[in-house]
């Protein structure tokens, strides 16, 4: 071998090297936020209606975070499956304990996001700290109750049309 391939050799090495310890940097850090100082806070649903992680969390309308992550569980209190969400807040934002959080959609179709309201209290939620959120409106649910009411309504139509009932006996 010639000192030119020594060389070429050596400096391959170092870069493969070098690229194996980059990826295996990359791949064992899990915890470090690009995103600067902050605290997570958890929200508690029974429903999220689409919501998903890297969703914005926005309080009083203006963006302090991203939903974290999103865990299904078995609340014991309430015998029901729950939901539970880790929402990532910057840090210098201080949040209410008593805050209402609900979950909005930018527009008609438009993205999902975790809003909090500010709320009256004097005191804070620390880092870990809980809210109980309001269920978002579930679309499914109300197109379900109103096609009960309308086949309620046709039933009530159908007797006054053939004459049951006092309605039907007096038109």
């Amino acid at each position: 071998m010639s000192g030119d391939e020594k060389l070429e050799l050596k400096v391959g090495l170092f870069i493969g090297i070098g690229m194996f310890l980059m990826f295996l940097i990359i791949f064992s850090i899990k915890d470090i936020s690009l995103m600067g100082k902050g605290y997570e806070i958890n929200v508690i649903f029974d429903y999220v209606n689409g919501l998903t992680e890297s969703s914005p969390v926005r309080l009083a309308g203006v963006d302090v975070g991203e939903v974290k992550d999103i865990e299904l569980y078995y609340g014991e209190e309430g015998g029901t499956t729950r939901v539970r969400l880790d929402a990532w807040i910057k840090g210098g934002v201080r949040i209410e304990e008593d805050a209402v959080a609900r979950i909005s959609t930018l527009g008609l179709l438009g993205e999902q996001y975790l809003e909090i309201s500010p709320g009256g209290a004097k005191k804070f939620i620390k880092g870990g700290g809980t809210i109980t959120g309001h269920n978002p409106f579930n679309v499914g649910q109300q197109m379900e109750a109103m096609n009960e009411l309308i086949l309620s309504m046709t039933r009530i139509v159908k007797r006054v049309e053939t004459g049951e009932g006092t309605l039907g006996r007096l038109i």
